[in-house]
């Protein structure tokens, strides 16, 4: 190819004969290609013009990438596309994946022999033959997920090429029903899946229904709420079912998976409490009666508080709400009256409010003879 393509034997300066890894025996062999530049023991590796096998290889190897990348059909020279046709909901149901192989010039490729491998994440879905127009075909069934990273890898004669990927989105129908949903609610209808006759179908839910939350109409495929007890957005905020429908003979046909995500609502407090209810007599006023509390089925709930007027209010002059504490407003008297009546309130944040009416008892408390009492 080259006039000094050629290996070399020399012999070093401590009299042992060498040569070059491309040169035959005798000698003993060095790491390196006969190149003149190159010393070893003192004496160079090679002879200009006449062995420089280090300059052959320099000026082969550009052309051989460009070789490469140009006319072979493997490795950086092809760019790969995958398709997935139309995303569906079914599970159960085969997905068809379409790879094209095309070379850099656009042309397209048609080998002699070249496949393309089929990954779903880094799972190995198949391995299919390029046909003569450059498309690889593989139709299969894929796992249950709702989002699936398909890959596509050419390879040809042990070269691994160009590969691409593309996401599929087993997009499940989503519904909405509201927490404070009664019994009989109509949550949606399940769709339909293409090219099947949903003549005589019959539907059932066959997961993700263990607390009996929802039911199905099992000939029109209506979702409705069966125990509205079970909705709570503070406990569950989605549910995921699987429904199954079948023909009239019990063949199975499909399923699919639905999302019932539950609709938070605002709720109102469902109790009141005072941490104490006793107060000790002869108090000066403003002493500390006891904390105020309050629940509520919706979380991060902030709450006010207040006396109000109605049922059992009749003493609420005496008292006064600071903060989340209840005080009173003058020092009581044992000996002339042992209880209050009050009412409280407590709002939420969306201003939704639940009343309780509390009975304050004063304590009483030994006093020195001849003391004064409060009135």
């Amino acid at each position: 190819m080259y006039a000094d393509s050629f290996g070399y034997r020399f012999r070093g300066s401590d009299g042992v004969l060498y040569h070059d890894i491309m040169s035959y025996d005798p000698g003993h062999t060095i790491p390196y290609f006969s190149n003149h530049h190159v010393r070893y023991k003192g004496v160079p590796t090679g002879r200009s013009g006449y062995a420089n096998a280090a300059a052959t290889i320099n000026a082969t190897a550009p052309i051989v990438e460009n070789y490469r990348r140009n006319t072979q059909p493997y490795g950086a020279a092809t760019r790969i596309s995958v398709s997935t046709g139309d995303a569906t909901v079914m599970l159960d149901e085969p997905v068809t994946l379409t790879a094209n192989v095309t070379c850099v010039a656009g042309a397209a490729y048609t080998p002699d022999t070249g496949s393309v491998v089929f990954l779903d994440g880094d799972t190995i879905l198949g391995v299919e033959q390029i046909c003569d127009t450059g498309t690889a075909i593989w139709s299969g069934t894929l796992a249950d997920s709702d989002i699936h990273h398909i890959r596509a890898m050419f390879q040809s004669e042990g070269w691994l090429g160009d590969s691409t990927s593309a996401v599929l989105t087993m997009n499940p129908p989503r519904m909405t029903v509201r927490e404070t949903a009664r019994a009989g609610t109509a949550v949606g209808n399940v769709p339909r899946a293409a090219d099947v006759s949903d003549a005589g179908m019959i539907f059932s839910i066959t997961d993700g229904n263990q607390d009996g939350v929802f039911a199905i109409n099992a000939r029109t495929g209506g979702i409705s709420v069966a125990d509205p007890s079970r909705l709570d957005y503070e406990t569950k905020r989605q549910f995921c079912l699987t429904v199954q429908a079948t023909d009239p003979e019990g063949d199975f046909d499909y399923c699919m998976r639905v999302r019932v995500n539950v609709k938070d609502i605002a709720e109102s407090p469902t109790d009141l409490r005072l941490s104490r209810t006793t107060v000790a007599e002869n108090r000066a006023a403003g002493a500390v009666v006891g904390k105020l509390l309050a629940t509520d089925p919706d979380a991060s709930e902030r709450f006010t508080f207040a006396l109000v007027a109605g049922e059992d209010s009749t003493d609420n002059c005496k008292f006064q709400v600071i903060g989340d504490t209840l005080r009173t407003r003058a020092p009581f008297d044992f000996e002339k009256r042992g209880s209050y009546a009050i009412r409280l309130r407590v709002t939420d944040k969306d201003g939704l409010t639940y009343e309780k009416e509390f009975t304050i008892a004063v304590q009483d408390v030994a006093e020195a003879l001849g003391s004064r009492r409060t009135v």
